[in-house]
């Protein structure tokens, strides 16, 4: 980051910082200039909270009478035809290989058996082994407190719990305790589930039902599941799902995405 007074040549910004900016117009002339724009999580066009944000600072940006090159990057963009479309002339490179190989699989109850029961039996496995670690994700910030607690006095091991309501300083403790194996236990809300880097081998969705926001799209949850495998080694995410409980392979469902990006 440049300090005040200095010439920037990389800016590095949020959509919703962006589109302050261009708002207020004081910085009409910067904004002008930019040549390249590079989207990384581009699939957030599709969210339902900061979409619209993103959709409008893009849509800005290629009114100009000289827009700038943009350039899209996204493990979860279901339809990039229709993007490549609508940006004409627009060039989509596809990459399906995937290293480390993710192994996505969906988890059935069976009988009375409980979300939390299946949780605690499937980490036990996962510990077994060494040189694992496991990242959960549930729906609140109360369910990811005492999940940590209890798989950690159930299993021995050190477990940490993560949202977004704690200070910065608490965040980079937490997780740095993860990252350097002191625990191998994460518990997190969906704080964790995009642009995060973690050395988790395996991955679980407990919670696909979020207080306030519904149920999770498959995109969401193609994000949280991707959280695997960021470290070294093959990986493993799992879904669970209230019926018969049995491990089996899973598809992902696409999901489109909309956006009212044009290049006039």
């Amino acid at each position: 980051m440049s300090k005040k007074g200095e010439r920037a040549e990389i800016i590095v910004a949020t959509p919703e910082r962006l589109e302050v900016l261009w708002r207020s117009g004081e910085a009409s002339a910067w904004l002008a200039s930019v040549r390249s724009i590079v989207v990384d999580e581009a699939h957030l066009l599709g969210d339902r909270s900061r979409g619209s944000t993103l959709d409008a600072v893009l849509g800005s940006f290629l009114s100009q009478p000289t827009p700038p090159r943009l350039l899209l990057m996204s493990a979860t963009l279901t339809n990039p035809t229709h993007l490549q479309q609508v940006l004409a002339p627009c060039e989509s490179i596809v990459v399906t290989e995937r290293t480390p190989p993710l192994t996505i699989q969906v988890a059935l109850l069976e009988g009375s058996e409980t979300a939390e029961e299946l949780v605690h039996e499937h980490v036990r496995t996962v510990l077994e082994a060494p040189g694992t670690a496991i990242l959960i994700f549930v729906a609140t910030v109360r369910f990811a407190e005492s999940l940590a607690e209890k798989l950690a006095q159930a299993t021995g091991h050190a477990a940490i719990a993560y949202h977004a309501q704690l200070s910065t300083g608490e965040k980079e403790t937490r997780s740095q305790r993860y990252r350097n194996g002191e625990a191998r236990i994460a518990v997190s809300t969906t704080a964790l589930a995009m642009g995060v880097n973690l050395p988790a081998t395996h991955v679980l969705v407990r919670d696909t039902n979020l207080q306030g926001r519904g149920h999770l799209t498959s995109g969401e949850l193609l994000q949280m599941l991707g959280r695997a495998g960021r470290g070294q080694g093959d990986c493993i995410s799992i879904r669970q799902y209230p019926l018969q409980k049995r491990i089996i392979p899973a598809r992902s469902q696409t999901t489109i995405l909309n956006t009212h990006l044009t290049g006039a």
